[in-house]
């Protein structure tokens, strides 16, 4: 038969396309190196956004939580006409910080009007009825509170609630208009003092500089920042400019920035001052 003698010497031979022959002998080196370098791009980038996306989600907690202890400031002062002290660290036992305000007289109920014990510290949170937590920022380091007790803003005998007839008449003037004095702050090393506050709130950003932690004792800070910046923010007096940085954030190494300042400006206080019960003199 035909079809017998053409199988006669086997099957005829599979045919292979080039094309099918290259992609069987596997990938090169060069290709291997390629995809490997393509893969440690990916992944950096990857890396890069995770840690953008990590850092601005704890300032931005930071920030919230210091809006919040602001908000407690205020709402105190209406409660107590004064605002609280700092705490400085100085309670008995070196045991970490209790968060209590520190002031020259009295103990665990201090008299509201002696004398804070220093006039940067951290935030009392005990004394404001806050939970630890809520006095630390995102990287866990206490808030760093400073008050400016010229004005005497710390004291209730400056702001002492009278009694007010039926209807209310406007209380004297120097009671009402806080004096313009108080705490310089800064938004920008080039520009000139933006903000006069009555306190400050600090926390000392992802480096930490400069921070009070929570190690055991109640001096417990982490190192100081070199830079010339953050260290003023570390300081009750700062010079050169003679105030506090609100600066923008900046990771140059030689003079970093990742501070984060929340303030109670003066003018602001006669908001404070008519929820405790004044009228505003207008």
């Amino acid at each position: 038969m035909a079809w017998k003698a053409r199988w006669s010497a086997g099957p005829p031979a599979k045919l292979e396309s080039a094309p099918l022959a290259r992609a069987q002998s596997g990938f090169t080196l060069v290709e291997m190196a390629v995809v490997v370098v393509i893969i440690g791009l990916v992944m950096t980038m990857g890396l890069t956004a995770a840690g953008s996306v990590l850092l601005n989600s704890q300032r931005s907690g930071t920030r919230d939580r210091m809006t919040a202890v602001r908000d407690t400031m205020v709402a105190y002062f209406a409660q107590n006409q004064r605002f609280p002290c700092p705490d400085a660290g100085s309670n008995v036992g070196n045991t970490g910080r209790d968060g209590l305000e520190d002031r020259a007289i009295g103990g665990a109920n201090p008299e509201p009007t002696s004398a804070c014990v220093n006039n940067l510290g951290t935030v009392p949170y005990a004394t404001l009825g806050l939970s630890r937590d809520q006095a630390l920022d995102a990287w866990g380091n206490f808030i760093t509170y400073r008050l400016a007790t010229a004005p005497a803003w710390h004291l209730s005998a400056t702001f002492a609630l009278p009694a007010l007839p039926a209807p209310p008449v406007c209380n004297p003037a120097g009671v009402l208009a806080p004096p313009l004095i108080g705490l310089g702050v800064f938004s920008s090393p080039a520009v000139a003092q933006t903000t006069t506050a009555a306190w400050v709130l600090i926390s000392h950003g992802r480096n930490g500089l400069g921070a009070w932690n929570t190690g055991p004792s109640n001096a417990s800070r982490n190192d100081p920042p070199a830079g010339a910046d953050e260290l003023a923010n570390t300081q009750p007096a700062p010079a050169g400019p003679a105030g506090y940085r609100a600066y923008p954030f900046s990771d140059v190494a030689l003079n970093p920035m990742d501070d984060l300042v929340t303030t109670l400006v003066v003018g602001e206080l006669n908001g404070a001052l008519a929820k405790a019960g004044y009228q505003l003199c207008r």
